[in-house]
């Protein structure tokens, strides 16, 4: 896996992601906004703008998947120091905390109604090794019939 960092607007990255995910919650009627007012104040950062894209753009497709119609999915932003701090919440059914764990597990259908496929464990596999990489940190906070955090 290679990466490839430079200063980067992160407001550019995230409303980027935002607009490619929006396309998708409409169909599904889901809400999906930016909770931040002042996105463009956040500075630049030193980062992969393709990684962090790609990490973007898999914990909304996730959210957005797992969230009702009529539902809502957000987006916030924060940046201390040298860290950035991205959380997705979701209106979706939530997680049980026995299955939580599995969610980093390629091929680990931890979640009713996941595809065959697996998209969303594998998905999260391989966004926990490309965090990882980066030096940061991925979690999620979830109870059942009261949303997820990623």
């Amino acid at each position: 896996m290679s990466f490839s960092y430079s200063r980067n607007k992160i407001a550019d990255i995230i409303s980027d992601c935002v607009s490619i995910a929006r396309k998708t919650a409409d169909k599904k009627t889901i809400r999906l906004y930016i909770a931040n007012p002042d996105l463009e104040e956040l500075p630049q950062a030193w980062t992969d703008a393709f990684r962090l894209k790609q990490i973007t753009l898999n914990l909304l497709a996730n959210a957005i998947h797992s969230t009702p119609s009529g539902g809502t999915v957000t987006l916030l932003v924060a940046q201390e120091a040298s860290r950035l701090y991205v959380a997705i919440d979701d209106t979706g059914p939530g997680i049980a905390l026995p299955d939580q764990s599995k969610l980093w597990q390629p091929f680990d259908q931890a979640i009713a109604g996941l595809e065959d496929d697996g998209s969303l464990s594998i998905g999260l596999a391989f966004i926990r090794k490309i965090v990882e990489a980066m030096d940061g940190e991925i979690g999620v906070s979830s109870r059942v019939g009261s949303g997820t955090r990623f």
